[in-house]
């Protein structure tokens, strides 16, 4: 078993700093479920803009307006205005496709990066699909069926 990158926010931008708060990320909603996050869940949070990395974890923020909230000892390490990374690891037995969501200036959703797709994306029928790749809008991806693996093309429908 294996610590494995399963989900990540991309180029989030820092809007609000709280040092007396206990502590924490305040992440927008829409977001939270875009990247395949859980509120309570543990992150590694990366600065692009300092360099400064902590582990935190995530707090439900009012959906739709882009919160990304330094909250506790994290408001130290950046301000208002910084470049985040935002990730969620998995402990896993093999390799596993992560969900990399790209946001705006204003931590709006814009793309999945890469072969990423959302966690919802990557069950289809409430079965766990494996080796799933998004591209232009079609998820792709590996459905177990008898001890096979038959391709399937699926649309997706983001944002």
């Amino acid at each position: 078993m294996r610590w494995v990158l399963r989900s990540k926010i991309h180029q989030a931008k820092v809007t609000e700093t709280h040092l007396d708060y206990v502590g924490s990320l305040t992440i927008d909603q829409d977001l939270i479920e875009k990247a395949g996050l859980w509120p309570g869940e543990k992150v590694l949070v990366v600065s692009n803009t300092t360099g400064a990395r902590l582990e935190t974890y995530v707090i439900a923020g009012q959906r739709g307006s882009g919160v990304i909230g330094a909250n506790g000892a994290a408001a130290r390490l950046m301000q208002v205005g910084d470049e985040l990374i935002i990730m969620g690891f998995e402990l896993a037995a093999e390799p596993i496709t992560p969900s990399s969501a790209l946001v705006d200036a204003d931590n709006k959703f814009v793309r999945y990066l890469g072969n990423g797709c959302s966690e919802r994306a990557r069950r289809i029928r409430g079965r766990r699909v494996s080796r799933a790749t998004l591209k232009d809008g079609v998820l792709t991806a590996r459905i177990p069926k008898r001890a096979e693996f038959r391709p399937r093309r699926i649309e997706v429908r983001q944002g």
